[in-house]
């Protein structure tokens, strides 16, 4: 067989893995709800969890993907935890809510040795917030967090602060990098209507898109390139009615619906997490059932992979090759043979940009790894070009529109990329 062939077939058999991969379900978590996932890695991960016996928040971490859970100790105890997020081992960040303090009612405390120290790193006011607070850090210095109708930014681990004040309440952050990040939002009113706010340089400015519709409020964000978002209408009153969701591949400036497989009696989506522009996860459910879908080419189709008995809303992560899907009473389901058509051979995050791009054009590689040799194959594995890596830079041919598969080496991997030529 051609290699070339051999990494075709490859291809066919990792995209097919994502369509019809199954779920386990956990059962290392009686009597607790899970409110929020942050995996670092397919088994290290950390969760904010709830008791339903005394209703008391603890944060939990797993190093065995899911299977025991360890305690970490709070900062603080008998207040509105409301987000975590970790972006390494042992390194993170806790948002929660005290209304009792006027000034920081919203306070956010950083730990870098998992919870034997926490620093309290808030600004000196904050605002008290819908009960929606959410952070993210890119690593011990940069970092976000939200309530209100505020955003607020660090690139000194809190040390300053810096502000920017928006017309509607955020319900959902994300951010890719320093420069490139989205705001989901809720317009305040019983509608519930809500639209996407997206910066490509640190917040200096933003595109702002408003959904008319009512029951639209934006309560998940993603960022996964320079160019390609996803947004969702789930939590709460805003994913009542909801039966699609939203995708834009040039950051941000326009967005395109994706529909969910036709609902069944008073379902609605409950989740949505992409690996990258055409692999996605979906939760679609009402108050008993909720079924998981999957999707490879981009939500046109969709297949699906279990389903579960739930209530209340559900976090879902992705990692790597690992899903997650946590609950309420003890519910956590886990798939281990998700992979994206993006990547074979490494787990380096790497990134593409543009894309999709025009024949002739040249392509941005941004990555922690260094590759040397690149050569790009058609949809049906025949080389179509073979150049040295420079400055990770990759010219494209002037070859027809189509997907099209970027083979990048070095003395130790093989990575493939799949790129879109329009």
């Amino acid at each position: 067989m051609k290699f070339s062939q051999f990494l075709f077939t490859t291809f066919f058999l990792l995209s097919s893995f994502l369509g019809y991969s199954q779920w386990s379900e956990l059962t290392s978590i009686p009597q607790r709800s899970i409110k929020v996932l942050s995996f670092v890695d397919d088994n290290l991960g950390y969760a904010m969890m709830t008791s339903e016996i005394n209703n008391i928040t603890t944060l939990e971490k797993t190093i065995d993907g899911g299977q025991s859970w360890v305690s970490i100790v709070l900062p603080v105890e008998d207040v509105d935890f409301q987000d975590i997020h970790f972006y390494e081992e042992g390194k993170g960040v806790l948002l929660f809510r005290n209304t009792a303090d006027d000034m920081v009612p919203t306070r956010l405390f950083q730990t870098i040795d998992d919870g034997a120290n926490w620093k309290d790193i808030s600004p000196s006011t904050t605002a008290v917030g819908v009960g929606a607070g959410k952070c993210k850090f890119l690593n011990e210095s940069i970092g976000f967090f939200a309530t209100d109708k505020t955003l607020y930014s660090t690139n000194d681990g809190g040390n300053q602060w810096s502000t920017i004040e928006i017309d509607n309440y955020i319900l959902a952050i994300d951010f890719l990098d320093e420069d490139h990040g989205i705001i989901g939002t809720w317009d305040g009113t019983f509608g519930y209507k809500g639209g996407m706010l997206t910066t490509t340089d640190g917040g200096e400015n933003w595109i702002e898109t408003t959904l008319d519709e009512n029951y639209t409020s934006i309560g998940k964000v993603q960022w996964l390139s320079p160019s390609l978002s996803f947004a969702a209408p789930i939590h709460g009153w805003s994913s009542i009615l909801a039966s699609h969701f939203y995708k834009s591949t040039d950051g941000g400036n326009n967005w395109s619906v994706v529909g969910i497989p036709t609902p069944f009696e008073n379902a609605t989506l409950r989740q949505v997490h992409f690996i990258d522009e055409m692999n996605g996860v979906i939760c679609v459910g009402n108050t008993v059932t909720i079924n998981i879908y999957h999707t490879a080419n981009g939500g046109e189709t969709w297949n699906k992979a279990g389903s579960f008995v739930s209530s209340y809303d559900t976090e879902l992560q992705i990692i790597d090759s690992v899903g997650y899907i946590g609950g309420p009473q003890g519910l956590l389901y886990k798939s281990v043979s998700l992979s994206s058509t993006n990547d074979v051979g490494s787990k380096q995050d790497i990134k593409l940009f543009p894309n999709p791009i025009l024949a002739g054009e040249t392509i941005q590689m941004y990555s922690l790894e260094s590759f040397s040799k690149v050569f790009i194959t058609n949809s049906i594995g025949e080389t179509i070009v073979y150049q040295d890596l420079k400055q990770n830079k990759i010219l494209m041919p002037q070859t027809s529109s189509g997907i099209y598969f970027i083979h990048l080496s070095n003395d130790k991997n093989q990575v493939v990329k799949k790129v879109y030529i329009e």
